[in-house]
């Protein structure tokens, strides 16, 4: 480990502290405000910007600007969130506002594992708190920090809600099939391009989609579930969160496997569109979703 990774750590693991000692509703406004201010100033924000224009051509210019400011704050919410996780996974019952939770109490009565697939939208950390809260045991996929010291404390704060935490890569990928073998319920995040991805069409442009987890329904028969999570307003702090658990469905079983997984994949970001389009400010528009 060198040097560069205690010192990026040593900072980042301050701020945190900060943002605990300020506690949640005084560290999100904090992390936020400073997120507006740096963010609004970064080449990301042009990247967000075009995105946002090139998706949403309806908005008007001062709809898209007042947008991307609520999008920098959101940003900061979730981070000065990450270092409260424990507290509002301990929390769950007061915080999340569950709407199509029977969705949840069938699919428990069934007995099988299913595919949770989701967003950036709203704190995307509360999908598995959702879970976690049902008492489903499941697990998600995730990037290995670069920093070994921020990544041994991100798995750190997620092991209260998040039993399985699966590295993305091959042995990832087993691990994924040995646990939905073994009864537990994956959720996947996966409206960021993947450059090894399927082509889909979204926002009526081409890119690529990570459809892994798609496949894994298919090839287990298992239920696909869609969540979103929106943030709640006039709350005492900013983690209050509607959850709305939509209607579950299979992937369609045929002999070509592909067309099953493309027509799924096409319906899922379908959901997506609409959710973003209801709340634009709630998604993570600086990632480079449609890069040539």
């Amino acid at each position: 480990m060198s040097y560069k990774n205690y010192i990026q750590a040593g900072l980042a693991l301050s701020l945190i502290w900060v943002l605990k000692a300020l506690g949640l509703r005084f560290g999100a406004k904090l992390a936020g405000a400073a997120l507006l201010a740096l963010g609004r100033r970064t080449r990301e924000h042009k990247l967000a910007e075009a995105n946002m224009s090139a998706a949403l051509p309806g908005m008007t210019p001062q709809q898209r600007k007042t947008a991307l400011r609520n999008m920098w704050r959101n940003i900061g919410h979730v981070l000065a969130e990450m270092a409260h996780m424990k507290r509002i996974a301990a929390q769950a019952d007061q915080r999340l506002h569950v709407h199509g939770r029977e969705h949840l109490h069938a699919l428990k009565a069934s007995g099988k594992p299913f595919i949770l697939v989701s967003a950036h939208t709203g704190n995307w950390e509360i999908n598995m708190v959702l879970l976690e809260q049902m008492g489903f045991e499941a697990g998600a996929i995730y990037r290995r920090s670069n920093n070994p010291i921020m990544d041994k404390w991100i798995v750190d704060q997620r092991a209260g809600y998040m039993p399985h935490q699966i590295p993305k890569g091959a042995e990832g990928s087993k691990q994924m099939i040995r646990l939905l073998k073994d009864g537990v319920t994956l959720g996947a995040l996966i409206d960021q391009r993947l450059n090894t991805g399927d082509p889909i069409s979204f926002f009526g442009r081409p890119t690529r989609a990570p459809s892994a987890a798609v496949k894994l329904a298919h090839r287990f028969d298992l239920m696909v579930l869609p969540v979103r999570v929106c943030r709640r307003a006039n709350m005492p702090d900013t983690a209050y969160f509607d959850v709305h658990v939509e209607a579950p469905f299979n992937v369609k079983q045929s002999d070509d496997r592909q067309a099953d997984t493309d027509r799924a994949m096409a319906h899922i970001y379908a959901r997506f569109e609409a959710w973003i389009s209801d709340r634009p400010a709630e998604w993570f528009w600086v990632h480079d979703r449609w890069r040539d």
